[in-house]
């Protein structure tokens, strides 16, 4: 349920503004147990901008992705804010936090939430495509303490 309604969420909020990006991407996990994950995912997102010129700089992500490296399949699905904060070139920098949403396929594991936060960057190679990377540090309570430490994502994105 949880899901559902953050997802609702922030397609409400991708309708009001003008600039919709979809993009899909590969996911890097090194935890601090020890262990990695690699996943494969989708991202929907959107600048505030059309709300309001002084949300210009402001972002927001939903991503889905899943996991099936690690000893099960595992679903994570995220919400982020991100601020743009410089240029270099035609490289616009951001740095995001938001929250994660853990579902490990498993009877064994226990699902939950962790906190993330980060920093990204963005390559137009044309009008409507971009490159993307990014990096987050994700930090679980004691349910997803397993998903804990860096993840480093990269992908392209195409913007209406």
């Amino acid at each position: 349920m949880k899901k559902v309604i953050l997802a609702v969420a922030l397609l409400a909020l991708s309708s009001l503004a003008s600039a919709t990006d979809v993009g899909g991407y590969w996911l890097w996990e090194k935890g601090t147990n020890g262990g990695t994950l690699q996943a494969g995912g989708v991202s929907l997102g959107n600048k505030l901008g059309a709300l309001s010129p002084s949300l210009s700089k402001v972002g927001v992500q939903a991503t889905f992705d899943r996991s099936t490296s690690g000893k099960f399949n595992t679903d994570r699905w995220t919400a982020t804010a991100s601020y743009d904060v410089f240029k270099v070139g035609p490289v616009q920098t951001n740095v995001r936090a938001g929250i994660a949403y853990l579902d490990p396929q498993s009877p064994k594991a226990s699902n939950g939430g962790a906190g993330l936060i980060g920093f990204g960057a963005s390559y137009p190679v044309t009008k409507d495509v971009a490159l993307v990377a990014d990096y987050a540090y994700q930090k679980g309570n004691n349910i997803t303490k397993a998903y804990n430490g860096n993840i480093v994502t990269a992908g392209a994105k195409y913007s209406f």
